[in-house]
């Protein structure tokens, strides 16, 4: 029986995983290029940013896919496996927002800046996941 935590976790994990269907759509709109334009709230898509984006939106699918619906992975060789990698993955990401809070580091996305207080929460988030990624490892008996 799941716990209310678990629940929750497997809830939230199906929401992004829309979220993540739909900004993969988005850049196989976009990056079509006869159907949308290619540019986007002044961000400038090229053809090689729209293939690493969807590229790296289908690895955190799956990892999603994997949390929601408990789906197993022929790659994977463990459930515990699978775990760590998606902690160290988040881990990555949590201390990218870390360094650029620290150092300052300014983000722009066309005429956009990114104000500092996203990346805290970018860290926050990121780093929540990890922790309960490698708490999940720790606990996965296989």
């Amino acid at each position: 029986m799941e716990n209310k935590h678990t629940r929750i976790l497997r809830e939230l994990a199906k929401f992004f995983s829309g979220v993540v269907v739909s900004d993969i759509l988005v850049g196989l709109w976009i990056g079509s290029g006869g159907v949308g334009a290619q540019q986007f709230l002044g961000i400038s898509f090229t053809p090689t940013g729209i293939i690493g984006g969807i590229v790296f939106d289908l690895l955190v699918l799956v990892l999603l896919v994997h949390y929601a619906w408990g789906v197993e992975l022929p790659l994977s060789q463990s459930k515990k496996s699978f775990f760590m990698l998606g902690g160290f993955i988040f881990l990555a990401v949590a201390l990218l927002h870390l360094w650029r809070l620290v150092l300052a580091v300014p983000v722009e996305i066309g005429s956009l800046t990114l104000p500092f207080w996203l990346s805290g929460v970018g860290f926050v988030v990121a780093g929540f996941l990890s922790y309960t990624s490698f708490h999940f490892a720790r606990v996965t008996r296989q």
